[in-house]
């Protein structure tokens, strides 16, 4: 072999070791899978817009895989729209209802409307007030009697008067609650003088006497 034939062979042979070489980068990177950081996501609003950041400073990302925040439980209560007073009856038009959590609400708290309707304040009632069951009563009169006195049973527009009452009177103090009585009571009408609020008759006539002595020493009265 002369050395023009080497020189070709030795080229030949480098060729398909490169083609070989390049072959086997080829196909070792197409198997490798991608290592490359994919970006986090970014809050957007309803439609799509990313949210704006203020300036320096990273957009807000959402973490995936972080555990969603429980939101605590609610329930609606029965609240009061206005103040009223002891021994009012509550209507459907002051009530209300607005959400409170459940860990804060008692047993005792109302829910449903008609638990109130037709009820009595037990006491003063603010608005906003959140109503239970202690601050209500069915009867009205349970308000005077147990807690506040009678004066809270009195009638609008009527008065009250205490009536005397001894061992005689009460029928050797036999009487208790529930006794049907007889009450029998006087008492004296005066007519007042409007000007000086004094009881009428309130004028009087005064009578002097005179004893006058003539010249003859006789006398007259």
């Amino acid at each position: 072999m002369n050395s023009r034939t080497i020189a070709i062979i030795i080229f030949v042979f480098a060729a398909l070791v490169l083609i070989v070489v390049g072959a086997l980068f080829f196909f070792q990177s197409q198997d490798e899978p991608t290592t490359a950081t994919e970006p986090p996501p970014v809050l957007t609003n309803e439609e799509g817009t990313p949210l704006p950041t203020e300036e320096g400073q990273e957009p807000v990302v959402v973490d995936e895989d972080a555990p969603p925040t429980e939101t605590p439980a609610l329930v609606e209560v029965v609240v009061s729209l206005q103040t009223v007073p002891r021994g009012f009856e509550m209507t459907e038009d002051i009530l209300t209802k607005d959400w409170r959590n459940v860990a804060d609400v008692g047993t005792n708290v109302i829910t449903d409307f008609d638990e109130v309707v037709g009820t009595f304040a037990r006491s003063d009632i603010f608005q906003g007030e959140t109503l239970t069951r202690d601050s209500l009563v069915r009867d009205p009169t349970f308000v005077g009697r147990k807690e506040f006195g009678p004066s809270s049973l009195i009638p609008q527009g009527f008065v009250a008067a205490a009536i005397p009452l001894d061992r005689l009177k009460g029928v050797a103090n036999g009487l208790s609650e529930g006794d049907f009585i007889d009450i029998m009571a006087t008492f004296n009408l005066y007519r007042i003088d409007e000007q000086f609020q004094t009881f009428l008759k309130n004028d009087a006539v005064f009578f002097v006497d005179a004893f006058f002595s003539d010249i003859e020493g006789d006398s007259s009265s």
